[in-house]
């Protein structure tokens, strides 16, 4: 139990006399690593908002229309190309580093269902991105319509069974808007189609309208009077062998 301390107070009795009482300092002319780590690479294809802007700031480029050409330049002074790379200035934090297409939806994806998995409202995501320094001009419009496009922020769960409270209740079942943060909940003491059919045409259906399509679990069949969608797992080998 006590080898630390008796090993603190071994050291604490050594003679260090045959060792230099010098501090030895080693000055580098040069790095020590020169070449720069790349950990992935997303690449744009075709032309993008970034093209005339770095055109003109590489090499002076600028359109033929005399009017694209005096907004080419004028916001040119808010951007700055290092090595190849374009970013916006600032004056108060730190510069962004500038997106385009294929990397901006990569970024959207990664902050609001990938290893950040925030499954927040466009909001959060565009101050997410910014906090992480990356910038284009349709943050909001792009994180506003992929979020719409997420399943997992939509729908209808089933929760339970849970401790009885008043009234034998056991389940949940919720709907949430991930997009508003908006939720509808009831509990139920039994799952059923009626229970079912009757949630959402009272809390759903009767205050904000008939939907134009609802996505849930294929957990119980439902009939709620409305187009529902169902998709499976394609297979070609197994598609073949059932053929």
């Amino acid at each position: 139990k006590n080898k630390k301390a008796d090993a603190l107070g071994k050291i604490a009795s050594t003679s260090f006399a045959h060792l230099s009482k010098q501090v030895l300092v080693e000055v580098l002319d040069s790095k020590s690593i020169t070449e720069k780590e790349v950990t992935a690479v997303i690449e744009e294809e075709g032309p993008t908002w970034m093209t005339e802007l770095v055109n003109y700031l590489k090499e002076g480029t600028l359109p033929a229309d005399e009017k694209e050409a005096r907004k080419i330049r004028l916001k040119a002074r808010q951007y700055e190309l290092m090595e190849g790379i374009l970013y916006k200035r600032s004056f108060l934090t730190p510069w962004l580093r500038c997106a385009g297409p294929l990397q901006a939806e990569y970024v959207i994806k990664e902050i609001h269902k990938g290893l950040c998995s925030m499954h927040a409202g466009p909001r959060s995501v565009v101050a997410k991105a910014i906090r992480l320094g990356y910038f284009w001009p349709t943050m909001h419009r792009d994180a506003h319509d992929m979020i719409r496009k997420c399943n997992d922020c939509q729908g209808i769960n089933i929760a339970g069974p849970f401790l009885e409270g008043p009234g034998k209740v056991k389940f949940l079942i919720v709907a949430m808007d991930y997009f508003t943060k908006w939720i509808e909940a009831k509990a139920l003491a039994t799952i059923t189609r009626g229970q079912v059919k009757k949630f959402v045409w009272d809390n759903i259906v009767c205050r904000f309208g008939i939907l134009g399509e609802i996505i849930l679990d294929n957990v119980i069949p439902a009939e709620i009077g409305m187009p529902t969608y169902c998709t499976t797992a394609v297979d070609a080998v197994n598609n073949d062998e059932e053929l």
